[in-house]
């Protein structure tokens, strides 16, 4: 268990751009808003708490306790994930965020834009992602297994090697069907 850290104690760390080890669950992030961008948040307990519409552009998190956070409408451009983000993200902005093995797992994502992201084996099992934008991101390897992807947009995504095994996937967006196996052509009798 991580020591909890007041507003003060937070606002001098952000000014170091490093957040490690701490518990910020006693502090109201809203009033006023924090900003994280920039910034490194390691191995930090966030849990439950409301995070929504802040900003979190260019910032790094990695392995952060969050069960039950609220991201939503939070700006994560350029961000790096490193581990489990199974919160809730509705309507974040997830732009040419780095997320390269990271687990959605569980992960509500409605409306969430990951336009250019880079999610190469990432997993989104079982993930909520309703009108969720995929657009010109690396999902190559990515895991959908269990996931509804109606209204899900592929738009020019690479998804090489991506799992979608007992995914949903009538009326997702420029998701383009697996490749037919390839098959010898038959010889020629003589």
């Amino acid at each position: 268990m991580y020591p909890k850290i007041t507003r003060a104690d937070l606002d001098a760390l952000l000014s170091k751009k490093l957040v490690k080890e701490v518990d910020l669950t006693q502090i109201d992030a809203q009033s006023p808003p924090v900003d994280f961008s920039g910034v490194t948040l390691d191995s930090c307990t966030l849990q439950a708490m409301n995070l929504s519409g802040l900003s979190f552009r260019d910032a790094t998190l990695e392995h952060i306790w969050l069960s039950s956070t609220d991201f939503s409408k939070a700006d994560f451009t350029g961000a790096t994930f490193v581990g489990e983000f199974g919160a809730t993200f509705s309507g974040a902005k997830l732009h040419r965020i780095s997320a390269k093995k990271a687990s959605f797992e569980y992960a509500t994502l409605d409306g969430a834009d990951f336009a250019e992201a880079d999610l190469e084996k990432a997993d989104f099992t079982e993930a909520t992602l309703e009108g969720a934008s995929f657009r010109g991101a690396n999902l190559a390897g990515a895991n959908f297994a269990d996931t509804t992807l109606s209204g899900v947009d592929f738009t020019n995504a690479k998804m090489d090697g991506a799992k979608l095994k007992k995914a949903d996937t009538d009326g997702a967006i420029g998701l383009k069907p697996a490749a037919a196996p390839a098959t010898k052509p038959k010889p020629k009798k003589r």
